[in-house]
């Protein structure tokens, strides 16, 4: 490839790994609240888009006798989905994540009182579904205006997940520490999910 077809290709731009956008489901005061999405999408440190794979068996000699070949059975989608948050100074952020994730075991998930019996909800009260949107700069003659405050209407969405009845997995540890006066205090995230669903301009 010449240099001038390399450069032209380039003009359009690379992708940036720190432009994307998630958005998560409202529970009202049951599990997540609209400040804790508003906050999720700003200062979500980390997130990966998932894998795509297929499961395979081996077929020997299907169809050419001494041939060998891997026949596809099932498309597998990447678990789970990881998001790492900067932790507010109130810990709303965590505190509703937490209260989504006591919706899985609304008796016992919290330990207190005599009875520390933990019996599991219902699977349909427990699920929602989670988008993970990838962002890109617009080209220069496409420059676009934030509207309301929302800083994503000023990117292109070129790629967009939706993951179909996803719920939380684990709250991961907090890291504290008196030596950290620096820094800032995050957690993890793990979301559980059956499927997603791929859409791009």
């Amino acid at each position: 490839m010449s240099y001038p077809r390399a450069q032209a290709l380039l003009s359009k731009g690379i992708s940036r790994p720190t432009l994307y956008h998630v958005n998560l489901p409202t529970f009202g005061n049951a599990g997540v609240n609209t400040f804790t999405n508003e906050y999720v999408g700003l200062y979500c440190l980390s997130a990966s888009l998932p894998e795509t794979s297929l499961n395979t068996i081996t077929a020997n000699g299907h169809e050419y006798m001494g041939i060998v070949r891997d026949q596809p059975t099932q498309m597998l989608y990447g678990k789970p989905l990881s998001l790492t948050l900067v932790a507010d100074k109130t810990y709303e952020a965590y505190k509703s994540l937490r209260r989504w994730l006591d919706r899985t075991t609304p008796f016992g998930a919290n330990q207190t009182g005599q009875d520390r019996t933990q019996r599991m909800g219902f699977y349909r009260t427990i699920v929602a579904p989670i988008t993970l949107a990838k962002l890109e700069l617009p080209d220069n003659s496409e420059r676009k205006e934030s509207e309301g405050g929302n800083y994503e209407n000023v990117y292109d969405k070129v790629l967009e997940f939706e993951f179909i009845n996803a719920f939380p997995m684990s709250l991961g540890a907090i890291a504290l520490g008196s030596d950290r006066t620096d820094s800032y205090a995050t957690f993890d995230v793990n979301f559980m999910f059956e499927s997603y669903t791929l859409r791009s301009e």
